[in-house]
Formats: C-alpha cells, sequence, structure tokens
C-alpha cells in the first residue's frame, strides 16, 4: 500500500501546480480511489467544519468522496497520505483534526501517513 501509494505520487508530483503537494488513497481490498489538495473548498465540506478562507480542499476528504461509490462501506477501509516537498522527499502529512474526524464518522480503520524522516505514522481510527 505506501510502497504504490508513495509511486503514484511521485508519478503525478509535476502535474501538480499547488504549492502544498498533499494525496490521499483509499484502499479496500487494494486501491478504490485517490485525490489530492485542490484551491477552494465546497460548500458541503466548509459546513463540516473545513475553513473556507484556507488554502484547499483537502485530499482525504476529495478521494473518499470519489471512493464512496466504488466501495463496501460495510467492509474496512484504510487511506494512506502522502506529502512530497519540493525536492521530492516525504514530508509531515498527518491528516488535520476535521480530517481526522471525518475520515472516522467515514469509516475509515487507519490512516498511514508520511512523516518528515522518510517513514510513515499510523493512526488508528
Amino acid at each position: 500500500m505506501i510502497d504504490q501509494a508513495v509511486h503514484l505520487a511521485q508519478q503525478d508530483f509535476a502535474k501538480r501546480q499547488e504549492r502544498w503537494k498533499h494525496w490521499s488513497f483509499v484502499y479496500q481490498r487494494g486501491l478504490v480511489e485517490w485525490g489530492v489538495n485542490r484551491e477552494g473548498i465546497p460548500s458541503g465540506l466548509a459546513r463540516m467544519g473545513y475553513r473556507a478562507d484556507r488554502h484547499s480542499m483537502h485530499a482525504e476528504a476529495l478521494a473518499f468522496n470519489k471512493a464512496v461509490g466504488l466501495m463496501d462501506r460495510r467492509k474496512p477501509w484504510s487511506m494512506v497520505n502522502v506529502r512530497l516537498g519540493p525536492d521530492r522527499t516525504l514530508r509531515m502529512a498527518r491528516p488535520c483534526p476535521v480530517c481526522e474526524a471525518y475520515m472516522r464518522s467515514c469509516g475509515c480503520r487507519e490512516i498511514l501517513y508520511s512523516l518528515q524522516d522518510g517513514g510513515f505514522g499510523r493512526l488508528v481510527l
């Protein structure tokens, strides 16, 4: 899971103009869908606690919203977050408190996230 997510993020890196290059990948018996930070916050997410005056729609919310119709919500699923710096090295990608709460409410069992030192952390939800 982690190796595939990092590989896909590195392949997609050059296409991204966003300042913060952060990808989220939804896994349930394999990769289901993925998302990357985007400028602007849809009104539905603003009502959930995402601040409209901030930089972007968070990758976690985008990935889950794209995956929801493709997975069995009765089965466990996980997320992998990858953030890459300008030099394409791993950076901290721990979800914000709003994303963590949203993923928990959506049935996510765990979030694996890149760390500044090149490793990965794990949040069990």
